[in-house]
């Protein structure tokens, strides 16, 4: 049985350094774990032929030998381009072990930390998101919702939370620091001790890219029942006038049935 220091608590150390540090702890093996300079997390190794040579030295030199290597990359990843290149770092690190003596080497199955950094919120019937995050900042432009109200025994009061109505803000959202204030209770827009109108910046260009994947990918239609209010004349005469319209340049819209 080996008793083996994983040294990555001491990665700042160099690789000769870090060979005497585990002799002075008293131990006689070292697990190795990703460190930047030799088998980096999710990259190509960094351990060229000058850097094994120094290493093996700083071994000798302190009678510490390579239990094993463990090198993390994307090898299980959905994504065939990523795997395939997560392989071919395969193939580097356990030619390095064979430089090292080393025939143990370790790993763990993930992909890293997720490179996503927007959200879209959308109800039943928006195309539009309700609400948009970008970072740890959310805007909320659909109310709807109600702050999560509770309810309380009376039918007017099922009404709220989230069989409630839209409710739209008029000109700008809401936008909240979700690290400040997770349960999104202080409107950090602009009031009295704080401005945050730069948001909207970037907002809008999340919103903006999210929106022109409608043309690649249309949006499905409803999956389920739901009321989504009535007809009124109103919509009659705007789908009659757009019926014709699109009519006359050979397109067909058929009328709703109020199904």
């Amino acid at each position: 049985m080996k008793i083996a220091l994983d040294p990555y608590m001491h990665r700042h150390l160099s690789l000769p350094e870090l060979c005497r540090k585990a002799a002075e702890l008293g131990y006689d093996h070292i697990e190795l774990s990703p460190r930047d300079d030799f088998l980096p997390w999710w990259v190509r190794p960094r351990a060229h032929k000058e850097r094994i040579v120094e290493f093996k030295k700083g071994l000798r030199d302190h009678g510490v030998k390579v239990a094993s290597l463990l090198p993390m990359y994307r090898w299980a990843s959905p994504h065939e381009d990523e795997r395939k290149t997560a392989v071919s770092y395969w193939k580097e690190a356990i030619q390095i072990a064979v430089e090292l003596g080393v025939d143990t080497m370790n790993s763990e199955f993930g992909r890293g930390p997720s490179p996503r950094n927007e959200w879209f919120y959308f109800t039943e019937n928006e195309l539009s998101p309700g609400a948009a995050r970008v970072g740890n900042y959310k805007a909320v432009f659909n109310l709807r919702g109600d702050n999560g109200q509770p309810t309380g025994g009376m039918a007017v009061d099922t009404n709220l939370g989230w069989k409630g109505p839209e409710k739209y803000v008029a000109t700008v959202p809401q936008v909240f620091d979700l690290w400040q204030d997770p349960q999104e209770r202080y409107d950090i827009f602009m009031n009295n001790y704080t401005e945050y109108t730069w948001t909207l910046v970037t907002f809008n260009a999340a919103v903006q890219e999210l929106m022109k994947t409608y043309m690649d990918h249309p949006p499905r239609k409803s999956q389920s029942e739901g009321y989504s209010g009535p007809i009124t004349l109103t919509q009659f005469e705007r789908f009659r006038f757009v019926r014709d319209a699109l009519g006359q340049e050979g397109f067909t819209l058929p009328m709703p049935n109020g199904n």
